[in-house]
């Protein structure tokens, strides 16, 4: 190794490569001259003339005095250069050649900061992450010899991609950690300027393209995210001729971090419940958060969440209610998309009962429900090396065969050491309120009751929004809305867009539909349209689907969604309120209402969707033969899957609704 070091020498190789000397440029008269020198700075140690002469001259490899004559010119380049400015000439001898000095290389940068890394990631001391915070502000995001080629020397073009890998893993690395970091510290705005150097570093960095997306989201900059995502669609496309790997929409649902902005209307006057929650975990107690619908429950859980790490949702939907383990398959397979999970044979024979695709070869007969229940905690046990706590929302929603799997797994305690329930405290059995009383009671748990909003917190949300206009009627918005904090949102979007106060009779609340109604009216008929089937389809809903019973070309569809998004009514295919998607359902006719449910029944008949699924909607439609035919069909499905109480309950279900 060359161990005098040339302290006036610089030579840059992050970029495009530039010698200099005492900051003035020192230049070889040829590329392969540079391509040499920079070569033995980074190899450092001397290298075998015949090695060099094979890998810059490899079209003379059948002329050795040839490729040798090539080397001996490009040497006496570089020499000639060197002594010019008053340097040493290289070292060589008959069989090796090599540096007679080391010059400063701009790489020592990023790899002084990887030792200072190294040096304290395990500890975590805080001084000592605030120290490498402060050097990695200066970390170079240049790529390794940038738009330098010999495209007639193939083997160096493979030792130039071997350190482009090297050098850009080590940055991306380093600039991960420092955004995942202040990302965990609520340091959102430091944590994005990071993650958009890893963007610099390398723009189809997918990991780094979805985390300065989800930031733009936290931030409440949705149309940066939107443009973020739209740019890196476009350049996938053009680079790779594909589409992304993700979408805004699995974006949201799989990083499971993205909320509204800190601050919301939704989140005012909740500053003793998010102390209570935080004492909570701490202590590593159960959380429960309950209220009426629109009170706030879903947006409070997720700002409480923010910079705690990635998260498990169990999302329990109206539908749900009546399919076995509806809930904990729809868990289960997020966990199998986003984790490095690893199923051992008998496990994914036990999931497949629930996924088919898994292709396991489930026993038919008399099911083991114990068996299944440990197959389950096998993949939770092992998602904890990516998740730190698990969300069950809308868990009145959620079916009896995932709550029982849920509650085995929580005696088994998988090391997810923190658990926070949402639900809806009237839609609830009372013995489910009397065992979350119990374990209050009993230290283990921690019950948050949201309540509705009150005046001060109203006149809070007004002086947000810039409407001090409303502050007189801060009274009378209050009896409008009842404290519910969505329905006020809806009334002040509604406000927005109609600036006039409404002149009636404030005594008499309008119904939350009211206000819906006069948004749907602003948009197209396409759009109207479009938002009944996704409040009629819930989960089921697919851009196919609307395609099919719409009959929409994909540009009318894709503009549809563009003004209900605009509308403030979804957001990426989904409803921004529970409350709103149900009053949307609600204002259906009934026999619009049938009409929708057959298209979907239809829709899914064709496509071979889980006969549960179908059962469902064709019942919903009022078409009982259909719907009997296939809740027998689903039994017997799960039967066959060695779910024989899973295929007892839709029978049940049929023989009830019949």
């Amino acid at each position: 190794m060359n161990s005098v070091l040339a302290p006036d020498l610089s030579l840059s190789v992050l970029g495009y490569p530039q010698l200099s000397l005492a900051s003035e440029p020192l230049k070889f008269p040829t590329k392969k001259a540079l391509a040499l020198f920079i070569y033995l700075s980074i190899e450092e140690v001397r290298q075998q003339r015949e090695h060099l002469a094979n890998l810059f001259w490899p079209e003379s490899q059948s002329k050795t005095l040839t490729s040798r004559g090539d080397l001996r010119s490009c040497i006496l380049q570089i020499n000639k250069t060197l002594l010019q400015a008053g340097l040493t000439e290289l070292a060589s001898d008959r069989d090796s050649l090599g540096l007679s000095f080391q010059p400063k290389l701009d790489i020592d940068g990023i790899k002084k900061i990887g030792q200072l890394y190294e040096s304290f990631k395990l500890s975590r001391q805080p001084a000592q992450v605030a120290n490498f915070l402060t050097k990695l502000k200066d970390l170079p995001t240049e790529t390794f010899l940038n738009s330098f080629f010999l495209p007639d020397a193939p083997d160096f073009e493979l030792w130039l991609e071997h350190w482009r890998a090297v050098f850009l893993n080590q940055q991306d690395k380093l600039l991960a950690f420092a955004a995942d970091y202040l990302e965990q510290q609520n340091r959102f705005e430091d944590a994005l300027l990071f993650a958009q150097r890893r963007l610099k570093l390398e723009n189809l960095n997918e990991t780094a393209q979805q985390q300065v997306i989800k930031l733009h989201f936290i931030l409440g900059d949705e149309q940066q995210a939107l443009k973020t995502y739209q740019t890196y669609e476009a350049l996938v496309a053009k680079d790779l001729a594909q589409k992304p790997a993700f979408s805004l929409e699995s974006l949201k649902t799989r990083l499971l971090s993205v909320t509204k902005v800190p601050g919301s209307s939704l989140l005012v006057g909740r500053d003793h419940e998010l102390e209570l929650m935080e004492d909570a975990w701490t202590k590593h107690k159960v959380i429960f958060i309950s209220g009426e619908a629109g009170s706030g429950k879903t947006s409070l859980m997720q700002h409480f969440l923010l910079g705690k790490g990635p998260y498990i949702v169990m999302n329990a939907k109206p539908i749900d209610k009546h399919i076995p383990y509806a809930c904990q398959t729809r868990s289960l397979r997020l966990i199998l998309e986003t984790c490095p999970i690893v199923l051992e044979p008998w496990v994914r024979e036990e999931l497949s009962k629930l996924m088919p695709e898994l292709e396991g070869h489930a026993q038919v007969g008399l099911s083991n429900k114990i068996r299944l229940y440990e197959a389950i905690f096998e993949v939770y046990k092992q998602a904890v090396n990516v998740y730190t706590s698990l969300v069950v929302d809308d868990f009145q929603n959620e079916d009896a065969a995932s709550f029982e799997a849920g509650a085995y797994m929580s005696d088994k305690n998988p090391q997810l050491t923190h658990i926070l329930t949402c639900f809806r405290s009237n839609e609830v059995e009372q013995s489910f309120l009397e065992q979350v009383k119990q374990m209050v009671d009993y230290g283990l748990a921690v019950h948050i009751q949201l309540e509705p909003l009150k005046a001060d917190d109203i006149e809070q949300i007004l002086k947000q929004t810039k409407r001090d206009d409303l502050l007189p009627y801060t009274e009378k918005l209050l009896k409008l809305t009842g404290g519910n904090a969505v329905f006020l949102e809806e009334l002040l979007l509604h406000l927005k867009a109609q600036p006039e106060l409404p002149n009636e009779d404030w005594s008499k609340p309008p119904k939350l539909f009211k206000l819906v109604s006069q948004r749907l009216e602003f948009v197209s008929r396409e759009a109207s349209e479009l938002v009944r089937l996704l409040a009629v389809a819930e989960e089921v809903f697919s851009l196919e689907m609307a395609q099919f019973i719409l009959d929409l070309p994909t540009q009318h569809l894709f503009r549809a969604l563009t003004e209900l998004e605009k509308a403030s009514l979804i957001e990426d295919v989904h409803f921004k309120s529970e409350l709103v998607k149900e009053t949307i359902y609600d204002m259906l006719a009934l026999s619009r209402k049938h009409f929708l449910h057959y298209k979907v029944a239809s829709f899914l008949e064709q496509k071979g969707h889980n006969p549960h699924f179908i059962a469902e909607h064709y019942w919903q439609a009022g078409k009982q033969e259909q719907a009997d035919y296939y809740w027998q069909l689903s039994a017997e499905d799960y039967a066959h899957r060695g779910l024989s109480e899973a295929a007892k309950a839709m029978l049940e279900r049929k023989r009830i609704l019949t």
